[in-house]
This record gives C-alpha cells, structure tokens and sequence, in this order.
C-alpha cells in the first residue's frame, strides 16, 4: 500500500516522464500512406488499442473528418486540425505529469505549518498540492531520499515536477499555487535567498515555542491498514494511524520520532504482561497511561516509580472501571463513615461481547487460587466459582456472579486499612453463558483441564452470536457498608446502570479523563502508580455523558 501511494506522488518520476515520452511518440509517428484516405483513417483509428491515446480533443478530430474532403495537402483544414489535436493531447499529457507530481511535505505538530497547510487545502487551484505531514512514514520516506534528517527537519519540502524547493523558497512557491493575488508573492524573490532563509530558519528554530504544538491523537494498532480503517471510523484523520509493536525493542524510538506526550497502552490482556511498553514510554520521555485490569500488573507499577520520578514523568496503570472507578467511589462516600468494614464490588456485562484479549485475561485465572481478605485475614477463592445472585436495580434484575481476580483485592486492604473484607465478582448477561465458565472453571479447579482459555476464542465467538437474543443491560455495583459517623450502622449500595450496549465503554472515562488532564497543563503527581485517587467520579463519568449510562445510589 505504502509504495503504491509513493509512487502515485512521484517518488519515481521516471514512470512519469516514460508515461509522457510513449504517448508523445505514439501521437506525432509517421502515418502511413494509407491515412491519406479518410475512410481508412477512421478504420485505423479505431483499431488503435483503445486507452492508448486518451480522446480529450475528440471534438476536433471529429471536425477534422468532416472537413477531410477539403483537401489532403499539408495546409489542409483537415490536416490543421488533427495537428492541432495532437498538440492538444500531447500539451493534456504533459500538464497531467506535472500536476500529478506536486507534493508539499509539514511538520504536522507545528501550529502555525499545518494552519498554513489548512489555508493551502482550501485556495489550491486546478493543479492542488498533496499534503503530506513529515511524522508520517511517507512524509520521512520523502525527506530521507532528499538528504534531510526526518526525526528533526529544519525546512518542510515542495516537490513539483522535477523541482525541489525548500525554506523561503517553497514557502513562496505554495503561497503564489493559490492563484490569483496571490501571484503577486513572486515578486519576493528580489529579497536576497540568503536573508530570506535566515528569516526563516530563525522561525523553523523556534516554531513550537512562539506558535505551540498542535495535539495530535495517534491511534496505533500492530497492523498500519487496521490502525487506518479505526481512525476513518472514529473521523481521525488517516495520516493519524500508525503502526506499532508493543513488542518492538525500538518502541522507545518510534516514540520519539512522533513526539509523543502521552501514551495510552491498551494491549491487553495484562495478566503476565511486563513493563516493556511503560519503560519505552519513560525511556522516549512521555507520560504512560493503561487500561490494565490484571492484579499483579496494577500493583506492582509502583516498581517504575524511582525511574519515572527521575524524569518528570507520570506512569499510571489501571485506569479502568478497576481500580479508577471503584476506588474513587469508596473516596466519594469514605467521608460519611466513622470506620468502613466491608468494600463489596461487581460487574454484570450486557449483551456486547469484550474482546478475545480481554477474554483470555478473565480466563487466565478460572478454577485458580485467588487471594481475597476476608473478615480481617486472607482466605483462598476460586476464579468464577463462589457461585451468588445479585439483585441490581430495575432494568437488570438478578444476575449471577462469581470470583473475579482485580487489583482493587490487592490495594484496597492498605488503601482503607479499617476495611475487613474486600470482595470482587462478576457475571454476564446470559444464565446460560456464565453456567457454561462457572463449569469450566469447576474442571480446571478439579484438575481435568489445566486452563480455560483453549475455550476463550470459540466462547467468545459463541458469545458474538448470541447478541441479539441477550439483554443489551449491563451493570456494576460498589455496597459500602460500616460505622456512620453518628456511630449507626450505615450501608451505601451505588449502582451504575449501562443501556443499549453501553458498558464496554465505561473503563474508557479514566483514560480520556486522565489524557484531558495532562493536555490542559494539571498537575499530576510524578512517578509510577496505580490509579487511585487521580481522578472523582464526574471527572471519570464526564467523558461519557453522551452514553445510555445512569447512577443510582441507595
């Protein structure tokens, strides 16, 4: 895909001057003696392989025949007119070579380039320009076969036809392509080249510090044509996607070609993932965010933390609907409490499956050991087994749940010290779907499987099939219960209802949140942590205001 576009542009020109050169010389070959008479003319015309010549003077050809019986001489009307229309064909050619071959390459971070490629966008003429931002990998393929370094050009690049124009230069060039007035730029030219570029080098040099830098949202997948088709579905700009591996032993490189502030790691699953995104992420010198809901991932973030605060940078995982959301529910009621004893908290999805990732990550564990604080101590559980039916709130109803393993199991116990016991479930939608995991997890706990996830591809698929004829509700639920700060009992049961197949997109609120915050200029504190205590429960659920989302608190 990438060479096809390249050489559409005219990374090699010699296609184009070869195109140019066969059809000049298919117009202007002597004609045999036999296109003297008309009516073979016409026969030879049209056996004449067709697309080789396009017809765009087709009206003077055909007055050219019909004035064929005026004469045959060399001054002829007849033979006037078809030399004339093989000029005009041969001068549509050569316009169309040059025009195809007009590329202008910006920094597309630099406020000020990419408003005056905005204005170029929208005064081009007949012959327009194709913009190519320089982060992009045509815009560093360009750049690179021109002698100029792509991480940090001091110039942006015109090319049309043969022609390679840079600094003041290309900057007349572009402005005088508008047409019109804008001609009138040319008379520029009288200005010294030489105090024309110092001009403008001394604006390139500081360019991002007296114009700002543009924010820009990559949108990053493994596959470049994947990474394109999402940022067309979310009306991103396709020069916006790019192609990254988490795996990549260079990602800290690629980041810093893009000049990237803030990175959102969401390749999951997390659960046995390491911390090779989040040190490339520090390494190329930009703040790191995940969605990570893995237990070990979350808590052991705090490991980067003399790394990260060494740098300046902020590294925060977990920024999900565990533990973003539930932790920032316990600060939002903690305060009505003398002493809180129980953290109760679960999921029910809704119709809408997750992805196979996030699958595989709730499978990982099913049928395990799982550590939960109960009662003051630490007691063994098993994934989705512990089997309860929870009553939500009109439009769920009940639903069934079983053991989950999240972070907040881990951090809760020394983030509310005077909490005795911390549980997590979850469930799905279907009865049929959650007994179906709830069995497997029983045969792995009993030893006839040795995992789940052979199960999580065709399950997953199963689950896809199954979306029409399954609730499309889904909920989660956070039941405080403790010592009121009148010395009463007091019990708080929040609930978070999703409609409409909404629910997949609640771990998303911390993510733009958090990204919002670092975009505005908010302090944040430095260092690696999970995400506890960064963000209110607005500030979470803001972001998605515009879904089918309800609070209900009792």
């Amino acid at each position: 895909m990438k060479t096809c576009i390249a050489g559409a542009l005219g990374a090699n020109t010699n296609t184009f001057r070869k195109t140019r050169e066969t059809r000049l010389g298919h117009a202007i070959e002597p004609r045999p003696e036999t296109t003297r008479n008309p009516a073979a003319l016409g026969r030879q015309r049209h056996s004449t392989p067709r697309g080789r010549v396009r017809p765009e003077a087709w009206h003077l050809r055909r007055l050219s025949r019909s004035l064929s019986p005026l004469g045959s001489g060399s001054g002829s009307p007849s033979r006037c007119l078809r030399w004339f229309g093989v000029w005009t064909r041969w001068w549509y050619a050569q316009r169309k070579v040059e025009t195809q071959n007009r590329v202008a390459v910006f920094d597309g971070l630099c406020n000020l380039c990419s408003g005056g490629a905005r204005w170029l966008q929208h005064h081009q003429g007949e012959a327009p320009f194709h913009l190519v931002p320089m982060q992009s990998d045509l815009g560093r393929t360009l750049l690179a076969q021109h002698g100029y370094e792509p991480d940090d050009p001091l110039t942006f690049l015109v090319l049309d036809g043969e022609r390679c124009l840079t600094q003041s230069d290309a900057w007349i060039h572009l402005a005088a392509a508008a047409g019109g007035g804008w001609r009138l730029i040319h008379a520029a030219r009288v200005i010294p080249r030489a105090l024309r570029d110092s001009l403008y080098r001394l604006i390139a040099r500081n360019r991002y510090r007296w114009f700002g830098r543009r924010k820009t949202c990559y949108l990053a997948q493994r596959d470049l044509e994947r990474a394109s088709a999402a940022t067309r579905a979310t009306g991103l700009p396709v020069e916006n996607a790019v192609a990254l591996d988490a795996h990549d032993r260079h990602l800290a490189d690629v980041l810093r070609r893009l000049r990237v502030d803030v990175l959102i790691h969401t390749a999951g699953p997390f659960q046995g993932q390491d911390y090779s995104v989040a040190r490339a992420a520090i390494e190329a010198r930009c703040h790191y965010i995940d969605l990570a809901d893995g237990r070990q991932f979350v808590a052991g973030i705090s490991s980067l933390s003399t790394l990260a605060s060494a740098v300046g940078l902020t590294v925060i995982s977990g920024a999900s609907s565990v533990p973003a959301l539930s932790s920032a529910i316990i600060d939002r009621y903690s305060p009505r409490f003398r002493r809180l004893e129980a953290i109760r908290i679960g999921i029910s999805s809704g119709a809408r499956a997750p992805g196979l990732a996030t699958v595989r990550g709730v499978f990982s564990y099913g049928g395990k050991r799982i550590r939960s604080w109960q009662d003051g101590a630490w007691v063994d559980a098993y994934g989705w087994l512990n089997l309860s039916r929870h009553q939500f709130p009109p439009p769920l109803g009940k639903r069934w749940l079983g053991s989950c393993d999240v972070p907040d199991l881990e951090l809760f116990p020394k983030r509310y010290p005077t909490a005795r016991t911390v549980s997590f479930q979850a469930g799905f939608a279907s009865d049929l779907g959650h007994f179906v995991v709830w069995g497997l997890a029983g045969l792995v706990k009993a030893g006839v499987l040795t995992d789940m996830n052979a199960f999580a591809s065709p399950l997953n698929r199963l689950s896809r099939w199954m979306e029409p004829i399954v609730s499309d509700k889904g909920g989660m639920f956070v039941t405080l219960e403790g010592e009121g700060a009148d010395g009463a009992p007091l019990r708080i049961d929040w609930n978070l209802i999703a409609e409409k197949n909404h629910g997949p997109h609640i771990p998303c609120g911390a993510a733009i949140a958090l990204a919002r915050k670092f975009g505005s200029g908010a302090s944040l504190p430095r260092g690696a942590m999970p995400c506890m205590g960064l963000l209110t429960v607005d500030e979470f659920l803001e972001p998605l205001r515009e879904l089918n989302i309800s609070e209900r608190v009792a």
